[in-house]
């Protein structure tokens, strides 16, 4: 009897191997659409299917093996790692352990559909598969569980490494990223007209990176700026440069005065030492965008399902020379417009094959997050940076602005 019991689950995961390899494109297509996927290979959906395509190979294999309750199978050596980035990309966007374990439980489901599709699910060697599809899918949740524990448990040695080896240096950091984060407004801000999305990925250094809103009954001032330096001399520099402008802003003239004030404060303290800056103002009414640019963000606009830079003509940075001049450029935004603001350290950051991340990957990004929420698109952006520069310990600051614009009141 047992025998008989042997031989009907060795045949359930012959036949679950079989399936598997028969059917990989189709899952691996519906797998590239799960959030477990989507959200972390962002830059392309092709990555996406060929990411789902290695674990379905794993799965095949360990199925063939017989081994479906093993998490030492062999077949599982060939993705720990992938399994491992997938989690700790998941963990560093906020999700507990427990989410990311439902995430991957969510992964039987398209495969018993097809399942189900195939075979007359009142047969008997379609019941034995599916018993074998469900021993195999806990197993492999058991498998990300254990990557993600370990994933975490080498994070925290690792941190507890250079705490020991670079404390009075990270104390200097803590100081300069705490000096950086006072500045920031929030992560977000939501009127009727519009809807703002916001997220900065400091660098291990502290580059100065920032962005502020501030809003008004009639008008809302965004602005982008890059910082120069690292440590507390950028932070100091950009406390300087966002305090000014704020200031120049309570003062009641136009944007191009507000970025002349500025400039004259960095000039004065800086003088030399630049701080570069993209400044708009939104008339809440018309749509109508005040623009000056005064350095080297970039802004993007999402159109009636196109993606566009808007180009923007580039003046002096604040406090490269005294009492610098500047010009207001304007353009239009229509309700259903996306605006995406991004620094330097996201567009400027190569890959390591040389790549820059603004050129291609960027627009795949954006293109791949046009549904989300603005906070998760400017999530999304970061997120497909740090897969395309291969390491979460950026170079530079990262600093994106979303903006959807839903048009005037009524």
């Amino acid at each position: 009897m047992q025998v008989a019991e042997e031989n009907t689950a060795s045949g359930a995961a012959d036949a679950l191997a079989d399936f598997l390899r028969r059917r990989r494109e189709q899952i691996a297509q519906r797998w590239a659409d799960a959030a477990l996927f989507r959200t972390v290979f962002t830059v392309a959906r092709d990555e996406a299917v060929e990411a789902s395509k290695a674990v379905l190979d794993a799965l095949a294999e360990v199925a063939r093996s017989g081994r479906l309750e093993d998490l030492a199978a062999p077949g599982f050596t060939a993705v720990r790692e992938q399994l491992g980035r997938m989690s700790a990309s998941r963990g560093r966007a906020g999700f507990t352990t427990a989410q990311i374990d439902s995430e991957v439980a969510g992964l039987r489901a398209p495969v018993i559909a097809l399942l189900r599709a195939e075979f007359d699910a009142s047969e008997e060697p379609a019941h034995e598969c599916a018993l074998a599809l469900t021993a195999l899918m806990g197993t492999l949740r058991l498998v990300v569980l254990e990557t993600t524990v370990s994933a975490g448990e080498q994070v925290i040695a690792r941190q507890h490494e250079q705490l020991l080896e670079v404390a009075t240096p990270v104390i200097k950091l803590w100081e300069a990223a705490e000096m950086h984060w006072q500045l920031l407004p929030g992560g977000g801000c939501a009127r009727e007209e519009y809807v703002i999305g916001a997220h900065l990925e400091p660098a291990y250094a502290i580059g100065g990176d920032n962005f502020d809103w501030s809003t008004g009954a009639d008008h809302l001032v965004l602005t982008m700026t890059d910082g120069m330096g690292q440590g507390i001399d950028a932070s100091l520099l950009t406390s300087l440069a966002v305090s000014a402008l704020r200031n120049a802003r309570r003062a009641d003239i136009s944007l191009a005065d507000q970025v002349c004030l500025a400039d004259q404060a960095v000039y004065a303290q800086y003088g030399g030492k630049v701080y570069a800056s993209t400044l708009l103002r939104f008339e809440l009414a018309t749509g109508i965008v005040c623009a000056v640019d005064a350095g080297s963000p970039q802004l993007f606009r999402q159109r009636d399902g196109r993606t566009e830079q808007i180009e923007l003509t580039a003046q002096l940075p604040l406090g490269m020379f005294e009492e610098t001049l500047y010009e207001e450029q304007t353009f239009q935004v229509r309700p259903g417009d996306r605006l995406i603001a991004v620094s330097t350290g996201v567009h400027g950051t190569r890959s390591a094959v040389g790549d820059l991340f603004g050129e291609r990957a960027l627009r795949q990004v954006l293109s791949a997050t046009r549904p989300t929420t603005p906070h998760e698109t400017a999530r999304a952006i970061v997120a497909g940076l740090v897969e395309h520069y291969g390491s979460s310990d950026l170079a530079a600051d990262a600093a994106v602005v979303c903006l959807d614009w839903n048009g005037p009141r009524g």
